[in-house]
């Protein structure tokens, strides 16, 4: 199932020692290793490196690898200390799960229990979207360690299509608990250095195999005998799910996507992981801008400061605004901004005018206008949102922690 790596890939495989020079995105991680003061280290993908951090992962460290929808910070999803080293770096909370990574349908048994009622379901799933970004959760195994589950009794379970990921997965030769490689809240990694720049103080292994093609987590799918629930949503859509069903003779089983919901940093397991209100954050105020608002739990309706002090970004993620001129773009917005404000800086997060470009380009876009260091960031979503517009809604919506205005 895992695709050979091209020779074009394997021209990263020099070691690079990264010394950032610049101050991290977030610097409050604690560190990962204490044996020395060593930033981490950016390898690429020949196969004596991704030997090295095969290696790596079945002594029980940690390791940032590529996959197609972000860079994820993997370790031996079946021993309890490597994962809560994920935990200690990413100062994630205890109940919000870890999704695992397997390389062929054949190791999903390791982690998870599928019934017979269940199985035809899983299989029609499986051989629609594995390897890809979807995330199934079933029932947990017995064997899998309760910090990877959040103490509950499902498990998220996901097959990559990234070639790196895929032998890395092979010669590590168990399945991988790995979530996306930040700092817990902060904007998800779509390139090597987006993840050296988070954990700057840690002595971390990082396999560099370019830029994500996706740019967004998976679909998370809590998969019952009748239902199929979605729980994060991604690429994978409810409409795809819905006609996938419908090839395989399925039509009993019905698909239903949760209402966008938010949850604080309570005791209680969350069902998946990104479901906290402030989430996939830049250190920038950051708002969504939206006629009406949009109808979510956790919605807060906001103005902005009188007083700005400094420019605004506007990050443009509606592809169907792509032929609209910058200057008309400002515009109409120029109502929303406080009087006085500096011309405002428009980005846009996407090459080309489709809801895919934007998706693969949101997270590296967000970190561009946060770096700029703005008096504030005005994130215009796709609409309407629908399938993948969707999924774009739900990032920003928590990246600018449910505040909008109009």
């Amino acid at each position: 199932m895992c695709w050979q790596i091209s020779s074009h890939t394997c021209l990263r495989g020099i070691l690079r020692t990264v010394l950032l020079l610049n101050a991290p995105l977030c610097t409050s991680s604690s560190q990962y290793s204490l044996k020395n003061s060593m930033p981490p280290r950016i390898l690429g993908t020949t196969q004596s490196e991704l030997a090295d951090a095969a290696g790596a992962l079945q002594r029980g460290e940690l390791v940032a690898i590529p996959t197609e929808t972000v860079y994820g910070l993997a370790a031996d999803a079946l021993s309890e200390a490597a994962c809560a080293k994920i935990f200690t770096l990413k100062q994630r909370p205890a109940n919000d799960p870890l999704i695992v990574h397997i390389s062929h349908i054949s190791q999903l048994p390791m982690v998870a229990v599928v019934s017979v009622e269940l199985s035809s379901i899983v299989d029609a799933l499986a051989a629609a979207f594995w390897p890809g970004p979807l995330t199934m959760v079933l029932p947990a195994a017995p064997c899998v360690p309760s910090i990877v589950t959040a103490g509950s009794q499902t498990i998220g379970v996901r097959m990559p299509r990234h070639p790196v990921a895929c032998a890395i997965l092979e010669l590590a030769a168990r399945p991988l608990a790995a979530p996306s490689a930040n700092m817990f809240g902060s904007i998800s990694p779509t390139q090597a250095e987006d993840v050296a720049a988070e954990f700057v103080n840690s002595d971390l292994l990082i396999i560099d195999g370019g830029r994500c093609d996706i740019g967004i987590e998976s679909t998370v799918l809590l998969v019952e005998k009748d239902c199929l629930t979605i729980l994060r949503r991604g690429q994978v859509t409810e409409e795809m799910l819905v006609a996938t069903l419908s090839t395989n003779a399925l039509d009993h089983v019905r698909v239903k996507t949760r209402a966008l919901s938010s949850s604080g940093l309570q005791t209680k397991a969350v069902s998946s992981p990104g479901q906290f209100l402030r989430h996939y954050s830049p250190r920038t105020e950051c708002y969504l801008v939206m006629k009406g608002g949009p109808m979510l739990p956790s919605a807060v309706r906001a103005t902005l400061p009188a007083r700005l002090d400094g420019f605004v970004v506007i990050l443009d993620c509606n592809p169907a605004l792509a032929e609209l001129e910058p200057d008309a773009l400002l515009r109409s917005l120029a109502g929303l901004l406080p009087e006085g404000t500096e011309p405002a800086r428009i980005l846009r997060a996407y090459s080309a005018p489709t809801l895919e470009a934007a998706a693969q380009s949101l997270f590296e876009t967000l970190r561009r206008a946060d770096r700029l260091g703005p008096a504030c960031i005005l994130a215009l979503p796709p609409e309407p949102a629908r399938g993948l517009a969707d999924a774009l809604l739900d990032r920003l919506f928590r990246a600018a922690s449910g505040r909008w205005v109009e």
